[in-house]
């Protein structure tokens, strides 16, 4: 059984790219990234200036926007030039996400069949399976309909290497609003050392599954993080 290759430390089981904890990881970021968008807005205009001017004039200047604001919540490409990136580099983020989906789309085998829905098979009788080369979203393209696809689609990314890509991006955007609408999520020091490493270093945090090791990057659940403080305490009553 292979490592995960999203964080080389948990297992990914069989078939799989992505252990468990990444990919709900993967998946509360995507949740996160919707959570950020009306701060997002809200952070495209700086704070205002005291007004200054003459009488009977324009008391401020127009306000400036947020250039990085506006470039992630403007339009864009999925790979666009250098120029079309903000000043870090990150893709708008409806072209981010509209760019994933027609990669999953284009990479994901389908069943073939009729305009009456009927599965179609070749001279032998076997169905016939291709790759997909249009993403068909229930309701629409929007940004809300985008994440539900990408939501519904994560089992079968985990299977793929590209899960480690996709992972990585998602997370660095994320990080960059969060830098932008100055809303970084707390870490919560663990009172029970690491299993592994007997180092002080678990921490919990905002909006991510399970517990983590700062230090080996060891990885718990809620609950064996529960029982190993539990176990922990007894014994260093009985010492």
């Amino acid at each position: 059984m292979a490592d995960c290759t999203i964080c080389h430390h948990q297992p990914a089981g069989d078939g799989l790219h992505a252990c468990t904890r990444c990919l709900a990881v993967t998946r509360e970021l995507l949740g996160e990234l919707f959570q950020l968008l009306p701060h997002l807005h809200a952070a495209l205009v700086p704070e205002g200036r005291p007004a200054q001017g003459r009488i009977g004039a324009r008391a401020t200047a127009p306000a400036p926007l947020n250039i990085g604001v506006l470039n992630l919540i403007g339009p864009g490409h999925a790979t666009p030039p250098e120029d079309e990136r903000d000043a870090t580099g990150h893709i708008p983020i409806y072209p981010f996400l509209a760019g994933w989906v027609a990669y999953i789309t284009d990479d994901y085998p389908a069943i073939l069949r009729d305009q009456d829905g009927q599965i179609l098979r070749d001279h032998r009788g076997q169905i016939i399976v291709r790759t997909c080369h249009t993403p068909l979203p229930r309701h629409g393209t929007t940004l809300t309909d985008w994440r539900h696809w990408l939501t519904a689609y994560l089992g079968y990314a985990a299977t793929r290497p590209w899960i480690t890509d996709l992972h990585q991006q998602l997370d660095a955007l994320v990080r960059h609003i969060r830098i932008l609408t100055r809303t970084t999520p707390e870490n919560t020091p663990m009172d029970a050392p690491c299993p592994a490493c007997a180092t002080y270093a678990l921490t919990a945090t905002d909006g991510q599954p399970g517990i983590s090791c700062e230090v080996c990057g060891h990885q718990m659940t809620t609950a064996a993080y529960t029982t190993h403080a539990h176990t922990t305490r007894q014994e260093q009553n009985a010492s």
